[in-house]
């Protein structure tokens, strides 16, 4: 599911289980934000819509995007 923007969202995508594409990832290479480590290039979305960065790897993020509580 991907966030399309005004609280729409695109179909959900069902995988059966079975993830398609297994990375490895820790806080080095991607980025540690809130207890949870992201890959490079994943979009970090924070609390109820309130902002966005992105993960440009390294623990280094991108600029924040305000959502204004609207995904």
């Amino acid at each position: 599911m991907t966030c399309l923007g005004h609280n729409n969202y695109s179909p959900i995508t069902s995988y059966g289980g079975v993830c398609p594409n297994k990375r490895e990832v820790n806080g080095q290479t991607g980025c540690l934000f809130d207890g949870k480590v992201y890959g490079k290039g994943d979009v970090i979305t924070v609390a109820d819509c309130l902002a966005q960065y992105t993960c440009l790897g390294n623990n280094l993020l991108s600029q924040i995007t305000q959502l204004g509580g609207q995904c």
